[in-house]
Formats: structure tokens, sequence, C-alpha cells
């Protein structure tokens, strides 16, 4: 398929330019501050003020998971049948998963009972 769509591209944009990369400017550096300290206090702040909503999101999806989804019913979706709870707990997991300290909170310890 890639072959293909290379031909294509080739033939269909054969005096064309594909590709814009006029949006792929580099940026200013906000890195400006001479003192390291509030340099590293300022690039902290802004790591903070973008991952901390979905961090904040997911906090709250965690707690309503494990507060509404009862653990027997998953235990018998996902722990009857080996090869049907694999299938759909891969199917869950993909687009459900951002990185593995994300998924810790999700996986609980059983000691919670209903």
């Amino acid at each position: 398929m890639g072959l293909l769509a290379g031909i294509l591209v080739n033939i269909f944009y054969k005096n064309k330019n594909f590709f814009n990369f006029s949006g792929f400017a580099s940026k200013a550096d906000r890195d400006v501050h001479p003192n390291p300290a509030i340099r590293l206090l300022l690039n902290i702040w802004r790591n903070v003020k973008t991952t901390g909503p979905y961090f904040l999101a997911g906090i709250i999806l965690t707690v309503l998971f494990q507060r509404y989804v009862p653990e027997k019913s998953f235990v018998s979706l996902f722990g009857s049948n080996r090869r049907f709870g694999v299938l759909m707990a891969t199917t869950m997991g993909v687009p459900l998963y951002i990185c593995g300290g994300g998924t810790i909170p999700l996986c609980g310890n059983g000691s919670r009972r209903g």
C-alpha cells in the first residue's frame, strides 16, 4: 500500500508540492529566564498546566470506575472464558492506554469488598 501511495503521489503531484511544512517553523524559546531555578519552576508549572486536567480526569474516571462497576461483573466478564476475556481486555485496553503509570490506579489490589 505504501508503494502504491508513493506511485500515486508521484503521478498526481508531479510538478506540485505534496507536503506543506510551513507550520513547522521553530517557535520562540520560552526558556529565557537567566535564573536556572526560576526557569525550572516555570517549566514545571507549564507541564502541570498542560497535563494536569488530563491527570485529574483520569483520577475522576478511576474513582467512578472503582465505585460503580461491581468487581464480580468484571471478574465474570474477563475471568470465566480466558480467550474471550483476553480479547475483550485487549480491545478495551488499547484505546484507553496512555502510559504504564496511568494504568496503575485501575489495577486495584482486590481488597475492596462490595
